[in-house]
């Protein structure tokens, strides 16, 4: 299981579940017109598709998802006793950091901040809590 293939296609039904839930989440709230999709160019604000904006999601968790699995293989790898802890602290680091810089620096409107803020929370927390589970169980199960 140590190889990148074994933990990419061990962690590969958490993201595509957390894909699909955050490609739902998205559809559901820019048509149920509570959350919009605006997108800051350098000529203004456009506003993005919302089946464009879900499919993105849906691509977007699972590579984010992906790569996060190869990163805490990685780090068990090195060092199994702390490596999940450290994997989790990076990972709160990360979402903190994802919801706060486009806010406060001004790189996203505040309604796409807000919805990506809700997608990051909505992938990214069950990530930290299932995918530790999930991987260490197969390297486990395959040694």
């Amino acid at each position: 299981m140590r190889t990148i293939k074994g933990r990419l296609m061990a962690g590969l039904p958490v993201a595509l579940v957390l894909g699909i839930g955050n490609a739902l989440l998205v559809a559901a709230l820019t048509s149920g017109g509570v959350a919009q999709t605006p997108l800051k160019t350098a000529h203004g604000t456009i506003h993005t598709a919302p089946a464009d904006f879900a499919v993105n999601a849906f691509i977007v968790t699972i590579l984010l998802v992906s790569v996060a699995g190869l990163a805490l293989g990685a780090l068990h790898a090195r060092n199994p006793e702390t490596g999940v802890k450290v994997w989790r602290l990076l990972g709160v680091v990360f979402l903190i950091a994802c919801g706060v810089v486009p806010t406060v620096l001004g790189l996203a409107p505040r309604e796409s901040a807000l919805l990506i803020n809700a997608l990051h929370l909505f992938a990214g927390i069950p990530a930290l809590l299932l995918l530790p589970d999930r991987l260490i169980e197969r390297a486990e199960a395959s040694s």
